[in-house]
């Protein structure tokens, strides 16, 4: 598994698809959740919990301690 993951690079943030979300089974109409796509193909986004019971948000900070929520510009959800 983490052989997707270290040493990978992000080439994208956005907001995910209505047909990814239908695949984990999430209703998004409202709240699509960032997606960080990496290099190797793999992506990563958040769930609410362990199941995977619904989208969740992800928060950042930076080296001075400034908070940040990933939230990418909305543009098409197909």
């Amino acid at each position: 598994m983490s052989n997707h993951f270290i040493g990978a690079k992000i080439v994208n943030v956005r907001l995910m698809t209505k047909d990814e979300a239908e695949m984990e089974g999430w209703d998004i109409d409202y709240d699509a959740p960032p997606v960080i796509e990496l290099s190797t193909g793999a992506i990563i986004y958040p769930s609410q919990d362990p199941e995977g019971n619904g989208p969740g948000m992800l928060f950042a900070k930076n080296k001075s301690g400034e908070q940040y929520f990933l939230y990418p510009q909305k543009t098409s959800n197909k």
